[in-house]
């Protein structure tokens, strides 16, 4: 797992130089290193209560976002992350060169 502790800031600072491909395959490991330590964390008697599910669904939340044409923030996902979300969109994909707001659409991509 990139992150022991379920950090998602840990899980951006690994990714920082990768292309979208390699992005999308390190989360959906991720998600699914997360989701086996918690089962096994659970049976053994030491759970963490809902913090590898919010990291797993954090994870598949960017993973959905990544593969998506038009953006929309999740309703799980806060502003703050939701704005990492979209940084990370521009970023890899580099033909948006302003924010796109699907509800004003007043920022069109160029």
């Amino acid at each position: 797992m990139i992150s022991d502790t379920y950090d998602i800031d840990t899980f951006f600072k690994a990714i920082e130089k990768k292309d979208l491909s390699e992005i999308i395959s390190f989360a959906d490991r991720e998600a699914l290193a997360a989701w086996r330590r918690a089962y096994r964390q659970k049976k053994d008697g030491k759970s963490l209560g809902d913090l590898p599910a919010r990291y797993e669904n954090t994870l598949e939340e960017l993973i959905s976002f990544l593969r998506t044409a038009l953006p929309a923030r999740p309703f799980e996902i806060d502003e703050t992350l939701f704005e990492r979300f979209l940084k990370l969109r521009w970023r890899v994909f580099g033909e948006m060169r302003e924010p796109f707001d699907p509800v004003s659409s007043k920022t069109l991509p160029s």
